[in-house]
C-alpha cells in the first residue's frame, strides 16, 4: 500500500466520520437491548439467554471493523488538539467532520479559503498542512493495524 493509498484510505474514513460514529453508537446500543432485554415474555432460559447474547455479540462483530476505525480517529484526533490544534481544526472543517452531512466539497473549498485568510496561508500551504495532518492520522492508524495490504480490508471500511 503506498503512501497515498494511505491517505486516501483516511480521508475516506474522515468524510464519513460522522456517519461512521452513528452506526458504531446504533450498533453498541442494539447489542446491549438485544443482550439485556426480557425477551418476548417466554419463560427464560439458559439457552434463550445465550442466544441473546449471542445475538448481541454478533451485532457488535459486524461492527467490529467501523468500531476500530472510530477509536483510531478519535485517538489521533485527541493527540493533535494537544500537540497541534490548528491541524485539527483543519481536519475538522475541511472533512467535515463536525456535521453529520459530512464532507462536501464546497464546504471544503470555502472553509480552505477561510483557514488561509485566518492563518495568512497560500493554499499551497494549506495542503501541505492537510497532508502533515493525515500523515499523523495514518501513522496512528498503522499502529493500531488498520491499514494492511489486503483489498479486503479496503473495501470493509470505505463503502
Amino acid at each position: 500500500m503506498t503512501k497515498r493509498d494511505r491517505e486516501l484510505m483516511v480521508e475516506g474514513v474522515l468524510k464519513r466520520w460522522r456517519k461512521l460514529q452513528e452506526e458504531v453508537w446504533t450498533a453498541e446500543q442494539d447489542a446491549a437491548n438485544i443482550a439485556f432485554s426480557q425477551g418476548s415474555g417466554e419463560p427464560v432460559q439458559s439457552s434463550s439467554i445465550s442466544d441473546k447474547t449471542a445475538r448481541g455479540a454478533f451485532v457488535l462483530e459486524s461492527i467490529a471493523d467501523k468500531k476500530a476505525w472510530v477509536d483510531c480517529v478519535t485517538e489521533a484526533m485527541a493527540w493533535l488538539e494537544h500537540e497541534q490544534p490548528d491541524l485539527q481544526r483543519l481536519l475538522y472543517g475541511h472533512y467535515g467532520m463536525y456535521h453529520t452531512r459530512g464532507y462536501k466539497r464546497g464546504q471544503a473549498r470555502a472553509f480552505a479559503e477561510s483557514y488561509c485568510k485566518v492563518y495568512h496561508i497560500a493554499m499551497s500551504e494549506y495542503h501541505n498542512r492537510r497532508i502533515d495532518a493525515l500523515d499523523e492520522v495514518v501513522l496512528t492508524a498503522t499502529e493500531n493495524g488498520l491499514l494492511h495490504s489486503s483489498n479486503e480490508q479496503r473495501k470493509a471500511v470505505v463503502k
